[in-house]
C-alpha cells in the first residue's frame, strides 16, 4: 500500500512540476509507516550444509552457484 501511495504522490508531484495541475491532491496524503527491519530468516548451519550437499549431487554448475549464494 505504501509503495502504491508513493507512486501516486510522485505522479501528482510530477504533474505540478510540469504545470499540468495547480496543486497536488496528494500533498497532505497520510502514508503508512514502514518497518525497515527485515523479518526474513536465513538458513542455519545444518540447513546450509544440506543445501550444499544436494547442490553437489545435482552437478558442478549447481554446486558452484550454491557456493556463491552461501
Amino acid at each position: 500500500m505504501a509503495r502504491r501511495l508513493s507512486t501516486i504522490a510522485g505522479f501528482y508531484r510530477y504533474c505540478v512540476e510540469e504545470q499540468l495541475l495547480p496543486v497536488s491532491p496528494a500533498v497532505h496524503l497520510r502514508r503508512p509507516k514502514l518497518n525497515y527491519e527485515s523479518n526474513a530468516t536465513g538458513l542455519d548451519r545444518n540447513e546450509l550444509g544440506m543445501f550444499l550437499v544436494q547442490a553437489g549431487l545435482a552437478g558442478g554448475r549447481d554446486h558452484g552457484l550454491a557456493c556463491l549464494l552461501a
